[in-house]
């Protein structure tokens, strides 16, 4: 009787043994990835994988998720990235847990990504003791292309939507050398990256102006009401005149191409002119001051009249009128502008004193030092309107220094030459 029990239970497990492990394979944790669009993406136009991990019960510890980066691609996680849900699967409710990435093609190229393992644990339906497990990812590859139409744009920018405006600031109703116009230009996309944007202030500035760039802000916000992201980028460039005239800033032009229309766009920023008055009295630096040439004409007319007036004071009047306009008592007007602080007084002191010492030009030291006073003001991190104090004294000594050079120079050249050596 023992016998036919016996056979009756190995019967019995060789029909429920393949049920048994057909149950543990099916819950087994699972995982499904998803392509959005799954027919290929635009060049600069973000390719959406979402990797969803499913197990029979709660998990944990969370997956360990995969960084999916490429070459020559730019992979991201958008806000929210991790989605936690939950599923019915053969009459069970099963826990899905899904990370979004984003990957944006910067080149046309076929992609391909290498199979991963995700790392988990989850909790026994049964007993609830902590399970570990690996979940394989298939290898996802796809392609990136430029559209036809939008072979020529350099570079080429993908968007659902783009805009840009610029604002202007300066230089103001008291402009004069000195006087400064801050650009700034801001580009905002849908459907794209503020990284992908590109840099269109730059470039070498009109002769007269001097350029201060600022470094760009890289900003992507969420849209407001669940709308679509932001990227944003701004740009600033702060330009200085160093001496009168009209300038003209040049228009700004971005192609891009327009992914829900399938069509080339173009965004704007209109050209900026502006013009730099001479304030009286100015002159290029290293070139002779009008105004000196009249005083002195007007001086030179004045003596004489004083000469034929009061012969017995002609030597005093003389020598007043010679000390008024001495190199010493200009370089004397220069230091004290400097100590002053005042930018347009401080380039008419020195061009000035240029012009009574004999230079051609401004000494580097002293450009050196006007460079760094400047930055102070109209710089990226310029907030002041006077040079600091740090930067007075500098220019200070970098004006002594530059006149014992000159004075030396002007020295030497002027020495009678040597005699002959063999003058017989």
């Amino acid at each position: 009787m023992r016998l036919p029990r016996i056979l009756l239970a190995m019967l019995l497990l060789t029909f429920l043994a393949p049920s048994a492990f057909a149950q543990d394979a099916a819950d087994a944790p699972q995982v499904e990835v998803t392509l959005d669009p799954t027919d290929g993406v635009t060049v600069g136009t973000p390719l959406r994988i979402t990797l969803s991990v499913l197990t029979p019960n709660y998990l944990v510890q969370p997956p360990d998720w995969p960084d999916m980066q490429i070459a020559d691609a730019i992979t991201r996680t958008p806000a929210n990235a991790a989605r936690p849900a939950s599923r019915r699967i053969g009459g069970q409710t099963w826990t899905v847990v899904s990370r979004i990435y984003e990957i944006t093609a910067q080149r046309a190229a076929d992609y391909a990504l290498e199979p991963h393992q995700i790392t988990l644990t989850y909790a026994d339906p049964q007993t609830n003791q902590p399970v570990p497990a690996t979940v394989e990812v298939p290898a996802i590859s796809f392609t990136a292309s430029v559209p036809k139409g939008a072979e020529g744009l350099s570079p080429f920018v993908a968007a659902d939507a783009l805009t840009m405006t610029q604002t202007v600031e300066g230089p103001g109703d008291d402009a004069r050398p000195g006087s400064a116009v801050t650009r700034t230009l801001t580009i905002e996309a849908q459907g794209t990256q503020s990284m992908l944007l590109p840099a269109l202030l730059g470039g070498d500035p009109p002769p007269g102006l001097r350029a201060y760039p600022r470094e760009p802000e890289l900003s992507d916000e969420p849209g407001q009401r669940g709308g679509p992201d932001i990227a944003r980028r701004v740009e600033s460039i702060t330009y200085v005149a160093e001496a009168p005239g009209d300038y003209t800033l040049p228009e700004v032009r971005l192609d891009w191409w327009n992914s829900p229309a399938a069509q080339v766009e173009s965004a704007t920023a209109k050209g900026i002119s502006f013009s730099i008055p001479a304030p009286p009295g100015w002159h290029p630096p290293g070139t002779p001051d009008p105004r000196l040439r009249a005083l002195s004409w007007a001086a030179g007319i004045g003596a004489l009249v004083l000469a034929l007036l009061w012969l017995g004071r002609r030597p005093a009047r003389a020598a007043l009128v010679r000390l008024s306009r001495s190199e010493p008592v200009v370089f004397h007007r220069l230091r004290r502008q400097t100590r002053r602080g005042d930018p347009g007084a401080i380039r008419a002191a020195l061009a000035d004193w240029l012009d009574r010492i004999g230079a051609t030009g401004t000494p580097a030291g002293v450009a050196d030092a006007l460079t760094l006073a400047d930055r102070e003001i109209w710089g990226p991190e310029g907030t002041r309107t006077h040079p600091s104090d740090a930067s007075r004294r500098a220019l200070a000594e970098a004006l002594r220094a530059a006149r014992h050079d000159l004075l030396h120079r002007r020295k030497a050249e002027s020495a009678p030459a040597l005699p002959p050596l063999n003058p017989w």
